[in-house]
């Protein structure tokens, strides 16, 4: 006989809730690069996606759940029992450089069709964040091939759902989607016109908040096809986002679960939809309020947590709606937020206009139906299929090789292609890409022109200028400019569009004289002046001599180039000179380009203003700043030439610590004051010194804690940021050590050590890292030590007494 269920659990298996979060950043690499530079707005990260990634992407999936006296009691992924979206371009991105954080994506996803009968959580998202309803109709059904591909590659599964970017609906796109096999979308509640039972013929208008959001509606599609919607619960989407309820994980689950008792119907769904970026970027914690909050529904009972998928396939539509085309979740306007002055507007002065809007929109559009037409006259004349070809372009960008680019071009050409037409093909297709990266819905979001996300999508049009023009076509800059100059900003330093475009956009174009410029800069230094790669730049250093006198370095000699994006390669003959009071200048010209015969004289002679004259004078290409130079080349030669004295203040401070043992001694004994500036000199040294202790290869922990204790009872305090970073990289390798080897009891006592010499400081270092490693290494060894010790074992309780002491210095709860 079955076992009799609780009517309680029966209503809860009945009842669902679906949280779903869309992660995305903008593209943000160079176009001529394909590398995000530094930005020095996301310090001490090195770009915007590396500090989000770090305070959301990579906190999700280890997310931590406290009990009531702020001690871990579990580390959990979210991504695991929500439903998720990735952008494309975050993910290539993540693969790169956040590799851990973009397996753990992908793990959460496998993961999660255990819980959800099969599903996944992840579904996929339009290629680049285009607003769909204002692209060509080509470019909606690319971004939608391009998801649906570029999902497939990653997830190894085709998507059952699909983002809308900033949720803009068209029905066109919709009918793309679906023929694509994508099965349902989620969208806003305002987003739906019109609703009716599948089996009546009346339909309902949908007036403000009178939509039922607790169940799914079936669209039907010009061609015959259809798509299921998902309208998600904004009023609590809302509070999530722009409210406070991410401030506690209980009262989150309460919301939910009060909001779900409400629902009416045989299954009710509740559902919300908002940025991922909303758990830990935008809300600090807010990962850790989600995880709270979605233990406590499962363990509660009050509802059955589940996922688009799984729910269409127990509970199909049986109502149909019908969608307000030309409307999304972020433009109380339906969409004019891309494309006009309507009000809508993110991080700005209220009182700030958007009339660059349009004509950005117009310098954009104009420019997409150029690079269109360059493609409709050319790629007939290279490709049998343009259309597939600009479909498997997709594919190359996913796996740059030699291999992949050589399948594409000869699946796709009509006749094996000389080197010229190869380049010209691979032009044609980067420049296919970024006509559609122009078109990021984030350039038009904020609140003015000159903004980053702005400046982003004209460097992309300025490199679809450039393609066009590399391709033969009449040079259509002077019209975009002349349309962009009628884009005022915000900001009288910024002019217009057009002035932006001058001054953020053109110094970062880096065609090959411009490479060859900023290897010519590096050939000064022999450190860095390797044949290898610059970016995706093949590089090759020909015949080059390096000659010195008093008034600087000077090097010439001949540099090849081939591009790994278009395979367009070239040689330029360079100069390039470093003088003794730092500055540079440097030229390039085509190999035809002699060198002046007197620069190496002329330099002898001690004469710095002629050698650079000269190399102005004999070069097309130059540049003579060091901000001429791309911006992490910049940091790279600062670095260099910096580092030797960063060494020899290093050294300083060992041997100031050394000479004055007996002062510094007498010092901390409190029996002498000395001038602030003396006290904070020696609070750096002694901060210095800790921060390389820690960062050596080999740490010596006995010597820490007296160091830390001296440096403690100076009254003036070191700057705590390095000695922070130094004790996370620290701790973080020891306990990476410790769970390579958790039998050794040495690198337990190091650890304690170290956290000995943190202690007296009273510093804050990120113990992220070290927390995931140890809890990590308790859940897997614990309970096997406990039962050894509790059949005697005393190795086993000092190994637990040891574990204990480290968890408890980690704010974790074993046990």
């Amino acid at each position: 006989m079955a076992e009799e269920q609780d009517p309680g659990d029966q209503r809860a298996e009945s009842r669902y809730i679906c949280i779903h979060g869309h992660f995305y950043q903008p593209p943000r690499e160079n176009p001529w690069l394909d590398a995000v530079e530094v930005q020095d707005d996301a310090h001490p990260y090195h770009d915007w996606n590396e500090r989000v990634c770090a305070e959301a992407y990579a906190p999700n999936d280890s997310a931590r759940i406290l009990d009531a006296k702020g001690k871990i009691i579990d580390i959990v992924s979210n991504y695991e029992k929500i439903s998720f979206d990735f952008g494309p371009t975050l993910l290539a991105w993540m693969e790169e450089h956040a590799p851990e954080v973009y397996a753990a994506v992908l793990r959460a996803d496998r993961d999660s069709k255990r819980r959800f009968s099969g599903h996944g959580s992840a579904i996929a998202q339009c290629y680049s964040h285009m607003i769909m309803p204002l692209a060509p109709e080509s470019d909606r059904r690319m971004q939608v091939i391009w998801g649906c591909r570029d999902f497939r590659h990653r997830f190894g599964r085709a998507p059952e759902g699909m983002w809308l970017p900033e949720t803009a609906v068209d029905l066109t796109t919709l009918d793309f989607m679906a023929e694509q096999g994508i099965r349902y979308t989620i969208l806003a509640p305002h987003q739906a016109a019109r609703v009716r039972p599948m089996d009546e013929d009346v339909w309902c208008e949908v007036a403000q908040g009178s939509l039922d959001t607790s169940i799914p509606y079936r669209c039907m599609l010009p061609s015959g096809r259809t798509i299921d919607i998902f309208f998600f619960n904004r009023r609590i989407a809302d509070a999530i986002a722009f409210g406070d309820l991410l401030k506690s994980g209980r009262r989150l689950a309460e919301r939910l679960s009060r909001c779900l008792s409400s629902c009416t119907g045989p299954a009710p769904l509740l559902h919300v939809a908002t940025d991922g970026e909303t758990f830990g970027h935008h809300h600090r914690f807010g990962e850790m309020a989600l995880a709270y909050c979605l233990r406590e529904i499962d363990d509660q009972g009050t509802g059955t947590l589940t996922i688009y998928g799984e729910y269409l396939d127990r509970h199909p539509s049986s109502w149909e709606a019908e969608v307000r085309e030309g409307t999304s979740w972020s433009c109380s306007h339906g969409i004019e937020r891309w494309r006009s002055d309507c009000g809508c507007q993110t991080g700005g002065d209220p009182h700030y206009r958007q009339a660059w809007r349009a004509p950005l929109r117009a310098a954009i559009e104009g420019l997409r139906a150029e690079a269109g037409s360059c493609l409709d006259e050319a790629l007939p004349r290279l490709v049998k299929d343009p259309r597939g070809a600009c479909e498997d372009y997709v594919e190359v960008l996913l796996d740059r090789t030699p291999q992949t680019v050589q399948q594409f071009l000869s699946s796709h050409a009509w006749h094996p292609l000389a080197p010229d037409e190869e380049v010209a093909l691979l032009r044609l297709m980067e420049m296919h890409r970024h006509a559609m990266l122009m078109g990021t819905s984030c350039g038009w979001f904020f609140y003015d022109i000159s903004g980053i996300e702005t400046v982003q999508v004209l460097k992309n049009a300025a490199r679809v200028m450039h393609l066009l023009r590399e391709a033969g076509a009449e040079d259509p800059e002077p019209a975009f400019l002349a349309t962009l100059a009628r884009a005022e900003s915000n900001f009288r330093e910024c002019g217009n569009g057009a002035a932006v475009y001058e001054r953020f956009v053109r110094p970062a174009l880096v065609d090959l004289p411009r490479a060859a410029l900023n290897s010519a800069v590096r050939s000064l230094f022999p450190a860095l002046a390797v044949d290898g790669a610059w970016y995706h730049f093949a590089v090759g250093y020909e015949a080059l001599e390096r000659v010195s006198s008093g008034v600087g370095t000077l090097a010439t000699g001949r540099i090849s180039l081939r591009s790994g994006l278009t395979h367009a390669e070239g040689t330029c003959m360079v100069a390039a000179f470093f003088g003794a009071d730092q500055r540079i200048a440097a030229g390039a010209g085509p190999p035809s380009t002699p060198h002046p015969g007197e620069l190496s004289e002329v330099l002898h002679r001690g004469d710095a203003e002629t050698v650079v004259r000269l190399i102005e004078e004999a070069y097309p290409f130059r540049v003579s700043r060091w901000e001429d130079l791309c911006r992490d080349e910049r940091r790279r030669i600062f670095r260099h030439l910096l580092d030797p004295s960063l060494q020899a203040f290093h050294r300083a401070n060992e041997s100031t610590v050394d000479r004055h043992a007996v002062l510094l001694r007498e010092l901390l004994k409190g029996r002498v004051r000395l001038s602030p500036s003396h006290e904070a000199w020696l609070a750096t040294v002694l901060g210095d010194r800790l921060a390389q202790m820690l960062l050596a290869d080999h740490i010596d922990v006995a010597r820490l804690a007296p160091v830390a204790a001296h440096l403690r009872r100076l009254p003036e305090t070191a700057d705590p940021a390095p000695l922070n970073r130094a004790f996370s990289t620290a701790l973080s390798r020891m306990c990476a050590a410790f769970a390579r080897h958790p039998g050794n009891r040495e690198l337990m006592d190091d650890i304690h050590l170290i956290f000995t010499a943190l202690d007296a400081l009273g510093l804050s270092p990120d113990l992220r890292e070290c927390q995931n490693i140890i809890f990590a290494l308790g859940r897997s060894h614990l309970a096997p030590k406990r039962e050894r010790a509790a059949q005697g074992d005393a190795e086993a309780q000092a190994w637990m007494d040891g574990m204990g002491r480290i968890a408890s210095r980690l704010g974790i709860r074993i046990g």
